[in-house]
């Protein structure tokens, strides 16, 4: 009774809900009392607002026709184990379950684990290091590019890689060296995709900047497809990527970057406008001073 009355003055009428007087509002308090007579010993703490369980009680009556039948439907549970009696603790989490004041009885869904990120270590930024020898920087690069393919990088270890690394781009520097790098960042488009962000245009402008800016075609152009994903994706290089075209044309007008061009008009024609004139002038100069089937086909 003490429990009755408790809760009976924590809830006052409550006009905006329910008409006052009305079988709705009947029909609620009558909910409310039959749950407390079936399980009494629960308490109403003080925290919960008044505005909280009115809400609840609202809910509770629209989705079922009568009180009764919610009150059938609490304790069905319980009509195989009459000659059982439930602890007080089970009965006090169902009631509270019942208002929505306790924790959801809801199976709580699992978290979805991320894959766990890849640790550039000092160690092997030390190995890539100048000081280390040509050949031993090499070897340590094509064992990044491989975990650059498979495992997602912490933050701002690209960065840490390509400082290391970038001297070797250097017009200077062998060919193997270069090719080596250039492998390395197809390697890290390629495997670290959106996590690059705005480093995309970044390394867009190494290959376009090149020098000397005839060598190491394959090699650049294979960088430009990864960025791009083959033509189909411009995204951080728009404002870019029609003079670019050109000037490529210029310098590296092969098969395989017409095939890349053929997706560029496909998917991103609308950044090539100001420039297809002169990339279809190029383009008929080729086919004129071929004489490869395939390049005339493309």
């Amino acid at each position: 009774p003490f429990t009755i009355l408790a809760c009976s003055l924590r809830i006052p009428p409550f006009p905006e809900v329910l008409p006052p007087g009305s079988s709705l509002e009947q029909h609620a308090r009558t909910l409310l009392l039959l749950l407390l007579m079936k399980y009494g010993e629960l308490i109403l703490s003080p925290e919960h607002s008044s505005m909280q369980i009115r809400r609840k009680i609202l809910i509770f009556v629209i989705f079922f026709d009568s009180p009764l039948n919610l009150h059938a439907k609490i304790t069905a549970p319980l009509c195989g184990t009459m000659n059982k009696q439930p602890s007080k603790e089970s009965l006090k989490e169902r009631l509270k379950g019942v208002f929505g004041l306790g924790p959801s009885r809801l199976p709580s869904k699992q978290p979805e684990s991320k894959p766990s990120e890849f640790i550039i270590t000092y160690d092997i930024l030390k190995e890539l290091a100048p000081e280390c020898g040509l050949s031993n920087r090499i070897r340590v690069i094509n064992h990044v590019c491989d975990l650059a393919k498979s495992k997602k990088f912490e933050e701002h270890a690209v960065e840490a890689l390509w400082k290391v690394v970038e001297d070797m781009m250097q017009p200077e520097q062998p060919p193997e060296a270069r090719h080596a790098v250039l492998l390395l960042l197809r390697a890290i488009v390629q495997g670290q995709g959106e996590r690059l962000g705005p480093l995309r245009a970044y390394f867009f402008k190494i290959i376009w900047e090149y020098q000397p800016c005839n060598e190491d075609l394959p090699e650049r152009l294979g960088v430009f497809k990864a960025l791009t994903e083959n033509g189909k994706d411009v995204t951080y290089l728009e404002d870019e990527i029609a003079r670019f075209v050109v000037v490529w044309m210029d310098t590296g007008l092969t098969a395989d970057f017409l095939q890349v061009l053929v997706n560029l008009v496909k998917f991103n024609s609308c950044y090539l406008d100001q420039n297809v004139s002169l990339m279809v002038q190029k383009i008929c100069l080729l086919c004129n001073r071929t004489t490869s089937s395939t390049d005339i086909e493309v």
